[in-house]
């Protein structure tokens, strides 16, 4: 039962790459454009944040784990930016 629900799960994730893969060859400079305007909005909201107090003894939990999510947060940020100018620069000739 297992093995079958995790075939039906793959099969359906393929379909979902496919199609992303279709919109992406058909509109590359649409979906440049959105992803680096997602990129720059996410990018503003990080910048918005309340700093975080490095400084308290002992690291609390909340902290640490505000430090870890934000690094993962600025990656995914940075990552849509330049995939969004590389669609809008690759594809503009």
């Amino acid at each position: 039962m297992k093995n079958k629900s995790l075939n039906i799960l793959t099969e359906y994730f393929e379909y979902f790459l496919d199609g992303l893969k279709i919109i992406i060859s058909d509109y590359p400079i649409i979906i440049g454009i959105i992803l680096f305007i997602i990129g720059i909005k996410g990018y503003l909201k990080m910048i918005e944040k309340k700093p975080i107090d490095y400084k308290t003894v002992p690291a609390t939990s909340n902290t640490i784990n505000d430090i870890r999510k934000r690094g993962v947060l600025w990656q995914w940020v940075i990552f849509i930016i330049i995939l969004g100018a590389y669609l809008i620069i690759n594809f503009v000739k």
